[in-house]
């Protein structure tokens, strides 16, 4: 498989035959976390659809498990286009999060993307603390906190090191080097 270009697009992004999204060039995949829906509306139309998300050191990207039902197979979400960002939880129904992602320069939305990730298997105890530590270190190289040339490889040994909740089923990457 090729890598994929920073940026290039927001919805149905390049993926492997696993499901998975092709990494980016200097992307850390860090988790994935199975059970969850994603109900955002892409240029006017409504998707709901359940699968997974994949958070790496650049973006969230959800891959569907309905992708034969919809045109829309995957949606990306840059780190560096979210914001409003918030997590929920209701006393009815499931863990989730909603924010906005504003459309990426010559990605093929012409609207940003409200969106909610609904978690509705296990805890969210690896993804939330990992989600805005990356979303933190974006910002920080978004604001110009570190050299141009793009974001370096976040911590996520350390994280690794913290953040432990057995009701959560995300599964971790694991590099070595």
């Amino acid at each position: 498989f090729s890598r994929a270009k920073a940026g290039a697009m927001a919805v149905n992004p390049a993926q492997m035959p696993s499901g998975e999204p092709v990494p980016m060039d200097n992307e850390v995949f860090v988790l994935r976390r199975d059970g969850v829906v994603f109900d955002g509306r892409l240029d006017g139309t409504r998707y709901r659809m359940r699968g997974f998300v994949i958070l790496t050191s650049l973006r969230a990207v959800f891959c569907s498990e309905e992708a034969d039902r919809s045109a829309v197979r995957a949606v990306d979400l840059p780190l560096a286009n979210i914001r409003d960002e918030q997590f929920n939880q209701p006393i009815f129904g499931c863990n989730n999060m909603t924010g906005v992602c504003g459309r990426i320069v010559g990605g093929n939305l012409a609207n940003d993307v409200p969106w909610t990730l609904e978690f509705r298997e296990g805890g969210v105890g690896r993804w939330l603390p990992f989600f805005h530590s990356l979303l933190a270190h974006m910002r920080r190289h978004m604001a110009g906190g570190e050299a141009q040339e793009g974001p370096a490889a976040p911590p996520v040994d350390e994280m690794c090191r913290a953040f432990v909740d057995p009701s959560d089923p995300s599964r971790l990457y694991v590099t070595d080097g």
